[in-house]
């Protein structure tokens, strides 16, 4: 399957989540730990739903109503009833919203992607056949790649907000992200690379 993968601001993002079986539970903890407003809807819950204690979830007990997805960006099916998982796909699709079907995630429009975070990058990890296992397989080597490069991300990000404005700042960003840049930096002389960069320009720079 072919996928265009796009990042979400979490905290402006309501999701409706319909069930309360572990699919929705697995659902709930993801998108409130990224910081979503989410509602669960379901005539019955797993006691784990109930134990989350957090002001963005709320559990509504009732069977699923069509106004329920009105003010949501995005629905997550988590039923197994064909007829209404149907009927909420319809819905979703003439309202546009972005939807998983977790029964059948290739009877959507989306996924949820494995997430991986450093304290600078945030990866999303999905296979194409919708296998998480090999998501979480792979979501430590892509971590360690990141935590690796963590010290040299944070010195780019400074340098790209010092040069806000300045007619260089794409060159020396080209530079900076260089394989050639990037083996000085390993062999510990990155800051003195940099350095003679900003003194060509006429430049001070300021201490990374």
């Amino acid at each position: 399957m072919n996928f265009a993968n796009i990042a979400l601001i979490s905290k402006d993002i309501k999701v409706l989540i319909i069930g309360g079986g572990k699919a929705s539970l697995i659902k709930t903890k993801a998108f409130i730990k990224r910081g979503c407003k989410v509602s669960v809807c379901s005539l019955n819950f797993l006691d784990e739903l109930y134990k989350i204690k957090n002001e963005n979830l709320k559990l509504i007990q009732g069977s699923y109503e069509k106004s329920m997805i009105e003010d949501k960006h995005f629905v997550v099916i988590a039923i197994d009833d064909d007829k209404v998982i149907n009927e909420i796909i319809t819905e979703c699709n003439n309202k546009a919203k972005l939807y998983l079907n977790c029964k059948d995630f290739k009877n959507g429009n989306c996924i949820v992607p494995f997430q991986v975070e450093s304290s600078t990058v945030n990866v999303a990890i999905n296979t194409k056949e919708g296998n998480p296992k090999v998501s979480r397989m792979l979501s430590p080597i892509i971590l360690s790649i990141l935590e690796e490069k963590n010290d040299l991300i944070i010195l780019i990000n400074k340098v790209r907000q010092e040069l806000k404005g300045h007619p260089k700042k794409g060159e020396i960003l080209d530079y900076l992200v260089s394989k050639e840049f990037q083996e000085e930096f390993r062999d510990g002389n990155g800051k003195e690379k940099l350095k003679e960069v900003y003194e060509k320009l006429g430049l001070k720079m300021e201490e990374q």
